[in-house]
């Protein structure tokens, strides 16, 4: 979050950032409190909620001195000692009146990494509990969004900050770019760099949404890390559920988008791209496809548009104001 505030003063939109467990840690070195990061969330729930309660007002005196768009980085839970713990009170959201949710998340196995390099969750939970713990954070994410009637986004760590920043603040249309990822990996591997560098062209003009940008499947098909180290065993029950969540991810980023864009450069039937599509037509999104072969019925029906190549596509999205008319270097896909 540092980084995109460095990168918000760069563009001219200096913002406010405060994380409200540096905040707990500093209160309480200050009244002399033992507390440290390790041990946080072992102290009593009532001296918990007091701390939070004079981080947020501390938070609150600072806001009033620097007014403009500010940022607040806190869990909506935390998965401790088998355990589900609070990280947030109603009347903390009360005062706060946030005007937008966002949960930032990231790979399993780099979620995992950093925990092992952290004291404080070194050797606490395994790679199901993470998973189960960002589930968590996301279901109560919207549902205080939903409670205070805010929009919620959910956003890839690896996100570009240009990318995040026209979320926040700019009102350029969000697309989900949807692509059969299986089918083309194994059988067209140079295909996906050309399918994320038209992505990064659409980013100009778009939010993006890139189910790439998340790479967590891969973690069913690893048997060790770049080292040879052996990684964590993932049963099938796991594996499910990390399955699972992979496409509740993509359906959140199908439903916070305005339409989704189908590159789908094979005639090959993949089941991942056609539930997507069927998914952004269930809830009144836009799909435009480009597909070069004869398209069938079924497919025709969940599209608004269908293009043989890139370029048919960008001709379209002048015409609707999307890409300025000036605009004529566009990636070709090869297909």
């Amino acid at each position: 979050m540092r980084e995109f505030q460095e990168y918000c003063t760069r563009r001219g939109q200096p913002i406010n950032f405060f994380d409200m467990g540096s905040h707990i840690l500093n209160i309480a070195k200050e009244q002399g409190l033992p507390l440290t990061t390790e041990k946080i969330l072992d102290v009593d729930e009532k001296v918990l909620k007091l701390m939070r309660a004079l981080a947020l007002e501390r938070i609150t005196r600072e806001l009033e001195k620097s007014p403009g768009p500010s940022f607040i980085t806190i869990h909506a839970c935390f998965r401790w000692r088998g355990l589900l713990l609070p990280g947030f009170d109603f009347n903390n959201l009360d005062r706060l009146r946030p005007d937008i949710y966002i949960n930032i998340v990231d790979n399993l196995d780099d979620i995992k990494r950093r925990m092992q390099e952290n004291p404080q969750w070194r050797d606490k939970l395994n790679l199901n509990e993470i998973n189960v713990w960002l589930d968590e954070e996301k279901f109560i994410t919207q549902i205080l969004a939903e409670r205070y009637n805010k929009p919620y986004y959910l956003v890839s760590r690896q996100h570009p900050l240009d990318n995040f920043y026209d979320l926040i603040f700019s009102n350029k249309k969000k697309v989900y770019l949807s692509y059969p990822i299986t089918h083309i990996e194994r059988e067209f591997p140079e295909k996906i760099d050309k399918i994320r560098e038209f992505g990064n062209y659409l980013r100009k003009y778009l939010v993006l949404f890139d189910p790439l940008d998340i790479k967590d499947t891969d973690l069913l098909l690893k048997q060790s890390d770049e080292e040879g180290q052996k990684i964590e065993y993932i049963d099938k029950t796991e594996a499910e559920k990390i399955e699972t969540r992979t496409i509740d991810r993509d359906y959140q980023f199908i439903y916070q988008s305005d339409m989704i864009i189908v590159l789908y450069p094979t005639e090959y039937l993949s089941p991942g791209v056609l539930s997507e599509m069927n998914f952004a037509h269930r809830y009144n999104k836009d799909v435009y496809a480009v597909f070069p072969y004869n398209p069938s019925p079924f497919f025709s029906r969940l599209c608004t548009q269908i293009f043989k190549n890139t370029g048919e596509l960008v001709e379209n999205f002048k015409k609707l104001g999307i890409i300025p008319e000036g605009e004529v270097a566009v990636p070709t896909l090869g297909f």
